[in-house]
């Protein structure tokens, strides 16, 4: 049976986000914690719970044009319980409840590159994409590398839509940019010259290396430089806004022609959602 999430889930989904995400153990205690909602889970349940995914609301923009979205995060199936189509149907089960309530798209971000074929077989196209640069590190010199403050925030949204200007993208709020902030801790950072936010990113252990997860703004290779060097590493690898090499990151499934329109432009942006 297909049903929206409870109150009461909340333990046994935890449990399950565990089984299908191994190794984020504290990463999936703040989710549940910070962001889970009832009413945005589907879960499949015959006697325990099988499979389950979430429907995030996301804002979404392409210049002038603006649009609602959910994004589907944690797809994921009991290992006990796989190979039956239970991650398939509540696929489809996102997109009637998204086609229901209005919402222009649906969009997600692949655990692995073999699931892009995987998702095309539900309508699901190629919609954004990163940049990927291995950045060596290096001591800032001219501007100041600080730890983001709440108050730095609202220069960061405007930061991020400067940089992203009329690219299809993810809108962000404070709110959205204090939860990164909340995420991240000490490791959400921004880059000051002449006492201005010229960038914003953040950096993440991976195994034994380090990646700058996001670096935007004019001086977004100088503040991954600065971060790398910041935690001692010698260089890493650093996802931006697609430039000139840009790498498929993202799925989208238009809903409205809202939803068409914004994907025209081939080539979105989308980060940090808990990805």
């Amino acid at each position: 049976m297909i049903r929206l999430g409870k109150k009461e889930d909340h333990n046994g989904l935890e449990e399950l986000f565990d089984l299908c995400f191994p190794g984020e153990k504290d990463f999936t205690h703040w989710f549940f914690q910070k962001i889970w909602k009832p009413e945005n889970t589907l879960l499949c349940e015959k006697e325990h719970i099988q499979a389950m995914l979430q429907l995030l609301p996301v804002r979404l923009r392409q210049g002038e044009i603006h649009g609602q979205g959910l994004y589907v995060y944690g797809v994921g199936t009991h290992p006990s319980c796989r190979g039956k189509g239970l991650a398939g149907a509540l696929l489809e089960e996102a997109r009637e409840k998204g086609a229901e309530q209005g919402i222009d798209l649906l969009m997600l971000i692949p655990q692995e590159p073999s699931l892009f074929e995987y998702y095309r077989r539900f309508g699901y196209r190629t919609a954004f994409w990163v940049e990927k640069r291995q950045i060596k590190a290096r001591r800032e010199e001219e501007g100041l590398l600080s730890v983001a403050q709440p108050e730095d925030l609202p220069q960061v949204v405007e930061l991020y839509r400067k940089a992203l200007g009329f690219l299809f993208s993810v809108d962000r709020t404070p709110e959205d940019f204090a939860i990164q902030q909340e995420l991240y801790g000490d490791k959400a950072l921004v880059l000051r010259r002449d006492g201005r936010i010229t960038a914003w990113g953040c950096i993440e252990p991976v195994g034994e290396a380090w990646r700058v997860c996001e670096a935007l703004g004019p001086d977004a290779l100088r503040l991954a430089a600065a971060a790398l060097d910041r935690v001692g590493a010698e260089e890493g690898l650093c996802r931006l806004p697609p430039q000139n090499d840009p790498r498929p990151f993202a799925m989208a499934l238009p809903l409205t022609p809202v939803g068409e329109k914004l994907l025209e432009q081939k080539a979105g942006y989308c980060n940090l959602l808990f990805n």
